[in-house]
């Protein structure tokens, strides 16, 4: 292909892919791009053969790490000088490189493996302007991800060194140690992929090391190289941990000091402890600093509404803390103005707290309420409002949108829908105006009411006699003032008013005044924020709370639409259903940590944040797994899926393709993948994409395409393993293999892990039901949220399923299996195997012993490397074929 040809198709296909540069994941001098999922592998196969093509072509990709800021360790030198010549010696690279391990043996929890290293150089120093020029190299650790305050902290020890010893490294070189290593490659979060320009000059990659400091010249391909240096290769929990946790506050301390975050200054706080009267309490109250926002009409509104709604509230709602507090989140989520609001409300509270008590929790909640803000609004507090006094609600709204009402003497249907917008948008919201579909905020949760047949209802019933009893409080008006006479103009105004609220009765006139209001009531993007708060679950008679850790009732701004189908029920958890309970799962997992292991990893799929895992629950039949499935669809209802197990060893189809196993599945917390048949094959890539957190793209049958983001967890459950055609750690890293070694048998149970089968035990289920869901978040859910060793939303696995799970890897890692039977490794160079050989005899092993596609000679030979053996172009080196040892 000619050279501008292929170069112009590159172009024109990541032109196809500009953002903004917010949303970016790769940057160049002057354009933002964003490549994810299936897009981003096809573009580094395209960026790879155009780099490979043309060694010379002018690129400068940036990329950026994930959005969790996990990204390889890059030590980045960086010298400015007035020389051209070169400013290093190899022995500077090698005193900085066993610097760094050390500081990282003693630091993080790692092996040989994460301490090989990638020294990238250019061909010279290379012009800046003028008679400056720039001089260094890059350090690359391709197998030790860390997060960003990690880095950081490794960052932060070098330049300590040089601190206390100006030669430690570079010996000679006039710098600034802050110039010298280039911190931009963390705060920015951003490297330059390998083969891109930059400083006027390419990297590349001309040493390597082992973590025992042995030099090898660099083999790896181009190819390799964007891949092993790649800045989006790691997922979020990918990085290593620290040895100590101790080390946390310091290393937080470091992070702080070197990405230049301060902690804002705590809410200055009264401490007169002189007894004032409530009023006087209120007037002296320290108000926070009302941020500086213009206010628009409807802000003033809002406020206004705000204000009067703090009247309604009933007092009896300060008597749970919780509440209280959410009242606060609610008026600061309207304007940061109704603090004194706040407090007059909060005096009222009868409880066993003193005023000054009142003023420290007024305090600690607005403090509080900015994190917060997007959970509530104007629509929580309305809804409250109309619980606790509805009449007076609707009485304050009348009053408050006057003018809107008087303009409904035109008698148009926009004007009358205008005053019901104003009365009932917080409570309808219309999705679809040409299939007329409409949601109703009905028993603590949105639901569909085509045509808004509810709304219709509420305007013949309810808004009628609100205008009969505005037009009577008018009338009265009128007629009180002045002379007492009603005058022909007044009679003429108010006679419109009637002839509406007359009007309001005809079937036909009240349908027109919907279709006005769904333009009013049109939301394009509600769909999208229904179901969307991971941390709520919906029940029959309201929400749990994971991230208060409490029941509640629903609120429109949760928006909820998805239950669980039944009550939610407190229990003392001494109740006889939870013997049963526990003698279920005892028996189903008879080891207490792996009983605690399943039953954690069941509390952990309600918080709906994937955990970027594939879970395979295996055994052979009759060991209750599948009961044990039965049972969490019970409790879970609608937020549970169950998926063929197709979607995992099929090729995903064109994004143009249904996928009506995927288009069903938002706002599901976890997925049931069907038992595979004993030669299914995953494929790694599908499994990958679908079990991360990417956005998901799918399709019914019958509509266009859409894309959401996965809330869902994944277990698949077997009798026999399929079979991962992958070894890489990355692959391995995404899958835990449960055993469940029980067994269910008709009589005569022998050993321990045999039970006497109960053929009537599912019968019970539905009994447990309530209980199960409630020893499962107030006890199995806080130890989730509770984490190991300081890291929240964690558990710990069991050594058993650690095992298993790499017994499983083992079991299909073909070339180990190859190596292990075939191979031996001396260590003495002059013991070579002829390449070409090697793979024609791996050729005929995995004919004998597999009917898949045979793995190609490249395949081969990149996993020899990556185990350590060393390779020439023709020939394996320091190892002898078994059968022909004498």
């Amino acid at each position: 292909m000619d050279q501008s040809i292929k170069i112009k198709n590159f172009n024109e296909y990541i032109k196809s892919y500009e953002c903004s540069e917010i949303e970016s994941t790769h940057n160049t001098s002057n354009k933002s791009y964003k490549f994810t999922d299936a897009v981003y592998q096809t573009f580094m196969e395209k960026y790879i053969d155009v780099i490979e093509t043309y060694p010379d072509i002018e690129l400068n990709f940036m990329e950026k790490s994930n959005e969790h800021c996990v990204s390889l360790l890059t030590i980045v030198i960086k010298i400015e000088t007035s020389k051209d010549w070169r400013q290093y010696t190899t022995d500077d690279i090698e005193k900085i490189i066993e610097t760094t391990n050390d500081f990282i043996n003693e630091t993080f929890d790692v092996r040989e493996e994460q301490l090989k290293t990638i020294v990238l150089e250019k061909d010279k120093p290379t012009v800046k302007t003028g008679n400056i020029y720039i001089d260094g190299f890059k350090i690359y650790y391709p197998y030790l991800p860390l997060k960003k305050e990690y880095r950081y902290y490794v960052l932060n020890h070098l330049i300590s060194l040089m601190n206390i010893d100006n030669d430690a490294f570079l010996y000679g070189v006039k710098r600034s140690n802050n110039d010298i290593f280039d911190i931009s490659v963390i705060k920015k979060n951003g490297l330059i992929m390998y083969g891109s320009k930059e400083y006027g000059g390419t990297y590349n990659a001309t040493l390597t090391y082992n973590a025992y400091m042995n030099k090898n010249d660099n083999n790896h391909s181009c190819e390799d190289l964007v891949h092993l240096l790649s800045n989006q290769q790691y997922d979020e929990d990918a990085s290593y941990d620290l040895i100590n946790n101790e080390l946390n506050d310091k290393v937080q301390e470091v992070y702080e000091m070197m990405n230049e975050k301060y902690v804002e200054s705590e809410m200055t706080e009264s401490t007169d402890s002189t007894d004032y009267s409530e009023e006087e309490i209120i007037s002296e109250f320290d108000l926070p600093k009302d941020r500086p926002k213009k206010k628009t009409r409807e802000d003033l509104k809002n406020i206004a509404i705000s204000q009067k709604i703090c009247g309604i509230l009933s007092v009896k709602r300060l008597q749970d803390i919780n509440m209280w507090a959410r009242i606060g989140y609610a008026l600061h989520s309207v304007d940061t103005s109704l603090y004194s609001d706040f407090v007059n409300y909060s005096v009222k509270g009868k409880n066993k707290m003193s005023l000054q008590e009142k003023k420290e929790m007024c305090a600690k909640i607005w403090k509080d309420a900015e994190n917060f803000e997007n959970f509530y609004s104007i629509e929580t507090l309305r809804h409250w409002a109309k619980i606790d006094n509805h009449k007076k609600l609707y009485e304050m709204l009348f009053k408050i949108n006057e003018d809107i009402i008087e303009n409904t003497k035109t008698q148009q249907h926009v004007d009358i829908a205008k005053v019901v917008y104003e009365l009932y948008k917080d409570r309808f919201v219309c999705v679809n105006i040409e299939k007329k579909k409409w949601y109703e905020f009905q028993n603590h949760k949105w639901v569909i009411v085509q045509s808004a047949y509810t709304l219709e209802n509420l305007i013949s019933d309810e808004l009628r006699q609100m205008f009969i009893t505005f037009w009577h409080e008018k009338v009265g008006e009128h007629l009180k003032s002045g002379d007492g006479k009603y005058g022909d103009a007044q009679y003429k105004q108010h006679n419109t008013i009637q002839k509406t609220f007359e009007k309001l009765g005809d079937v036909k006139f009240r349908s027109c005044v919907i279709s006005a209001c769904s333009n009013l009531f049109f939301d394009g993007e509600f769909q999208k924020k229904l179901d969307s708060n991971v941390y709520l679950i919906g029940f029959r008679n309201g929400v749990y709370d994971l991230k208060e850790m409490c029941f509640r009732d629903g609120l429109p701004s949760d928006y909820v639409s998805m239950s669980v189908g039944y009550d939610w029920k407190e229990f003392n958890g001494d109740e006889p259903v939870f013997a049963k309970i526990d003698k279920f799962f005892s028996e189903i997992q008879v080891e207490q940590d792996m009983k605690n292991y399943v039953l954690t990893l069941i509390a952990s799929v309600f918080r709906g944040i994937p955990d970027q895992k594939v879970h395979i629950w295996t055994g052979s039949g009759g060991n209750g797994k599948s009961a044990v499935v039965n049972l969490i669809q019970m409790i879970m209802g609608q937020y549970f899926g169950v998926v063929p197990i197709t979607i995992l060893t099929r090729k995903r189809g064109s994004s143009s393709g249904a996928t009506p196993e995927l288009a069903d599945k938002y706002g599901k917390r976890l997925i049931i993948v069907q038992e595979p048949e004993h030669n299914d094959v995953i494929f790694v890539g599908v499994m990958k994409e679908l079990s991360g957190k990417d956005t998901i793209q799918a399709r019914p049958l019958y509509g266009d395409p859409f894309t959401y983001v996965p809330q869902f967890k994944w277990i698949l459950t077997c009798n026999n393993l399929p079979n991962i055609p992958s070894s890489d750690d990355g692959t391995w890293r995404r899958l835990r293999a449960t055993p469940f070694e029980s067994k269910m048998v008709d009589a005569n149970p022998v050993g321990p892990l045999q039970f006497l089968k109960d053929e009537s035990l599912e019968e019970e289920f539905p009994k447990w039901t309530q209980a199960f869901m409630w020893l499962i978040l107030t006890k199995y859910y806080k130890i989730y949220d509770e984490g190991v060793n300081g890291k929240k939303y964690k558990y710990v696995e069991p050594d058993k399923v650690k095992l298993f799970t790499k017994n499983y890897k083992m079991d299909t890692d073909i070339f180990m299996e190859f190596i292990e039977s075939n191979i031996k490794k001396t260590d003495n160079r002059k013991d070579t195997v002829g390449f070409t050989y090697l793979y024609d005899i791996f050729r005929e092993w995995y004919k004998s012993s597999y009917t898949n596609e045979i793995p190609n000679k490249k395949e081969l030979q990149a996993y020899l490397k990556k185990v350590d053996f060393e390779l020439t172009k023709t020939n394996l080196l320091g190892a002898v074929m078994l059968g022909s040892m004498s």
